[in-house]
């Protein structure tokens, strides 16, 4: 999916073929705070689940909700952009390189 093509409140789900999950980067934030959503192979999955690592599937729901402009934590005068999505009941920062792995959900156009 293309960064460009996002709208606030836009219900997402994980592409693939069931071979990639999601996860939620609690122990190591973003600048901002706030645990970052990545993504791997579902191979993965078993691993990150004995260390806590909260896992999101293909079958859960990601909503959007939108960016904001942040100050940037090490140069004054310079902003960087903050993509938010809620997956359950946890918030997190997602980079425009990793929209690639979500697509529209079916079920809520």
């Amino acid at each position: 999916m293309k960064v460009a093509d996002l709208k606030k409140g836009m219900i997402l789900r994980i592409t693939g073929h069931g071979d990639r999950c999601g996860f939620l980067t609690v122990d190591n934030p973003t600048p901002c705070g706030e645990p970052e959503l990545r993504f791997g192979y579902t191979v993965l999955a078993p691993l990150m689940e004995v260390r806590g690592v909260p896992i999101v599937t293909s079958g859960d729901m990601i909503v959007y909700l939108g960016h904001d402009k942040l100050p940037h934590h090490n140069e004054e005068n310079k902003t960087y952009l903050v993509r938010r999505v809620l997956v359950g009941k946890q918030t997190a920062v997602i980079y425009g390189h990793n929209f690639k792995y979500l697509v529209p959900h079916p079920d809520f156009k």
